[in-house]
């Protein structure tokens, strides 16, 4: 009897053992397959700070017309920012590929920061941008910085990148002023 019992506790066991481990599998094929980005990308899509600010009609600013061109490309950045500071070699990338008329689509800046301060921090890292604007952020909706807007002529904004850009969202940037 000992050993049949025995036998009995072994078989429900292994049972358990085996519905539990098809369960886990499962789990994990469905966390994979409804997760595909973040598992070979690293990556998730939009932010929801940047998934948010899609669609928003920005307010005109000083001297600029959304209409001049089809595509404007916001930085909003600060002075004291540290994430603005390590990004600053991609804004002057940028600003070379606009010098070079390399790309299809005007750079502004806007900073809460003073003019005199904003002008000279752009400077100083050799970002040359076609205007740069004194200006609380929330005007323009954004909350973090650096954020990066891309505005159509209408003055929407069809694409946004929040944070410290990864090189594939920096590609990512420079393929849609492109």
């Amino acid at each position: 009897m000992e050993t049949k019992s025995a036998a009995n506790v072994k078989s429900i066991l292994e049972n358990t053992t085996n519905a539990a481990l098809l369960v886990v599998c499962t789990l994990l094929a469905w966390l994979f397959l409804t997760h595909q980005d973040l598992w070979l990308h690293g990556k998730q899509g939009p932010a929801p700070e940047a998934q948010a600010l899609l669609g928003k009609t920005l307010p005109p600013l000083p001297d600029h017309d959304w209409k001049r061109q089809n595509r404007t490309l916001v930085m909003a950045i600060r002075e004291g920012c540290s994430f603005c500071e390590v990004s600053m070699p991609f804004y002057k990338r940028l600003s070379d590929l606009r010098k070079a008329d390399r790309i299809g689509a005007r750079l502004l800046a806007v900073m809460p920061d003073p003019e005199a301060a904003a002008s000279a921090q752009l400077q100083a890292r050799g970002v040359d941008v076609e205007g740069a604007f004194h200006q609380p952020l929330q005007s323009l909706y954004v909350s973090a910085t650096p954020t990066l807007l891309l505005v159509n002529g209408e003055g929407k904004v069809v694409r946004a990148w929040v944070g410290q850009l990864t090189p594939q969202q920096e590609s990512e940037v420079v393929s849609a002023i492109h």
